[in-house]
This record gives structure tokens, sequence and C-alpha cells, in this order.
């Protein structure tokens, strides 16, 4: 139900996503679903120990980079259309490292 209350109050045109900035409302709708995304993040802790060793690493990976991408964005005020986020490769190396690391006890 919230979910539906933002997109009806943050209301994004579709002519919005050419602009060169990102709108208010649409700033506001991707700092809403990227809390979403960091409350999956978040739930999805309790279920590592529910994938083999060998399994783990690579979404639990995926999971660190994405949601480091999204503090990222967050700092940029999820400006999307202004300016292009990423994580640099060798925090991502490092992420990578340490997941594997994680899951060789």
């Amino acid at each position: 139900q919230r979910l539906v209350a933002v997109l009806k109050r943050e209301v994004v045109d579709e002519a919005e996503l050419g602009e060169p900035r990102a709108s208010p409302a649409l700033r506001r709708l991707l700092a809403f679903q990227a809390e979403r995304a960091r409350g999956f993040f978040r739930e999805a802790e309790g279920l590592w120990p529910l994938l083999s060793r060998d399994a783990a690493p690579c979404p639990y990976a995926l999971a660190r980079i994405y949601a480091e991408l999204l503090a990222t964005m967050g700092r940029g005020g999820y400006d999307v259309l202004g300016r292009r986020f990423s994580v640099p490769a060798r925090r991502k190396l490092l992420l990578m490292i340490r997941a594997k690391a994680a899951f060789l006890v």
C-alpha cells in the first residue's frame, strides 16, 4: 500500500525522463525505491546460511555491490539523468574478495 501511495504522490511524467536532470519527483521516487531495495538486502541477510559455500559468494557479492551503488546514488541525490553512477572496479573486486572470504570458514 505504501508503494501505491508513493506512486500516486510522486507522479513522474514520461517526458521528464528525457530531461538532462532528474526532477524532484523522480528523485523522491528513486529514494523510496532505493530504501525498499535496502530492505530486501536486509531481509536476505538471514538467507545466506541456506546456500552452499560454493554458491553463496556470487549473490552475496552482487548484493554488496548493488547496495554500494544505491549508496552512491543517494550521495548524488538520485540524479540518475544528470550523471552515471557506478562502483569502481577496484571496489567491486574488493567486495568480491570479501564475499568469497566470508564463506571460507
